[in-house]
């Protein structure tokens, strides 16, 4: 599945998060990648230190940091 290809599906906000060791999605391609193509007139990103792919939710302690970034949107 390419989803790069339903980006530009997205209207509502949206708030994108990245984690600096993460093996699967280059931050850097992906802030790109999803700016370019979001439709969504709201757009915030995070990009968190010392985490990798899995780290934001196979941790506990990281989820105020998801919570974070979903109040971004709310």
């Amino acid at each position: 599945m390419n989803y790069l290809n339903n980006y530009g599906r997205i209207t509502l906000p949206i708030s994108i998060v990245t984690m600096e060791l993460d093996s699967l999605a280059d931050l850097i391609t992906t802030k790109q990648e999803m700016f370019n193509h979001i439709l969504s007139k709201e757009t915030h990103f995070t990009c968190w230190d010392g985490l990798g792919h899995e780290d934001r939710f196979a941790n506990r302690r990281n989820f105020t940091k998801v919570l974070e970034a979903i109040r971004k949107v709310c």
